[in-house]
């Protein structure tokens, strides 16, 4: 019937609010991944048993919920069309998320550009953990370009490589390219074509030849080349969104970059005191 003129509005009301508390929501994804006992559900949203079997009631009598009671003890999954529909709910919720933050993120690095003692440090480090939780991605780096030896420098590799056997005792590291300009790998691909890109399936892209021993796997990769005045001087890349990367990520991150870009030319000068014979990786 769908949502239409004839739906009952009542019955609506009642599913609605039977689902209008946040633990009844944590309760429901829960359950998104396959059918729970009732003290599975209490360990996982941290509730009594008591407040959990009310909890459960609530959302059985609605037909959130179903009750598998051949089992012993009960077992509980919820219903497909509400799993389907709070998809849709939170696939639109989390698209508006998106949008609000994104609008929030650039306020904020325009806000940072005002101040000339803010250091491109701290503005690369906002523009990573923002654009990491718009994208939902696990790990991510914020770089700049070395305009004397054109050394992708990155800002934050520590921050991406917290889970990493790769480490260094510099907070910083430095890509080079390779002896024809070029820079290698999948991470090096933006820069080359100086177009944003992302992949889902980052082992079967043209410019991937695997990772070095040690590092995180990576499952999916977005990257996007930050340029101003028609240079290039820095990118923004992330890796392992565990939603997968869209369009809409990649038009976020283009937005983000572009505001970066500015940051980064009347702060040129801290690239420069970036000694290049810091820690260095080369193709």
């Amino acid at each position: 019937m769908g949502w239409t003129m004839n739906t009952p509005i009542e019955l609506m009301a009642n599913f609605l609010k039977a689902l209008a508390y946040t633990t009844r929501l944590k309760i429901t994804r829960f359950l998104s991944g396959g059918s729970k006992t009732q003290g599975e559900i209490s360990e996982e949203i941290n509730r009594s048993q008591s407040t959990t079997s009310s909890h459960i009631e609530k959302l059985v009598s609605n037909g959130i919920v179903l009750v598998d009671e051949k089992s012993h003890p009960n077992r509980y999954s919820v219903h497909p069309a509400v799993q389907a529909f709070l998809s849709e709910v939170a696939d639109f919720v989390f698209t508006r998320y998106k949008e609000e933050s994104s609008v929030q993120l650039l306020s904020t690095v325009a806000m940072e550009l005002l101040d000339p003692s803010t250091s491109l440090q701290k503005i690369a480090t906002i523009v990573l953990e923002y654009a990491k939780n718009l994208t939902n991605s696990g790990q991510g780096y914020v770089g700049i370009i070395d305009p004397g030896n054109q050394d992708l420098v990155s800002l934050t590799l520590t921050a991406m490589m917290d889970r990493c056997k790769m480490r260094s005792g510099d907070k910083k590291m430095r890509f080079s390219p390779r002896k024809d300009g070029m820079y290698p790998s999948l991470w090096g691909h933006s820069l080359n074509t100086r177009q944003s890109f992302f992949t889902n399936e980052p082992s079967t892209h043209d410019a991937a030849i695997g990772l070095p021993s040690g590092h995180i796997p990576v499952e999916s990769f977005l990257s996007v080349p930050v340029e101003y005045a028609g240079k290039l001087v820095g990118q923004i890349s992330l890796a392992n969104s565990y939603s997968g990367y869209s369009e809409m990520d990649l038009n976020i991150i283009e937005k983000i970059a572009t505001l970066y870009g500015a940051a980064i030319l009347p702060r040129i000068d801290q690239v420069l005191s970036i000694s290049p014979l810091g820690s260095r990786l080369v193709a």
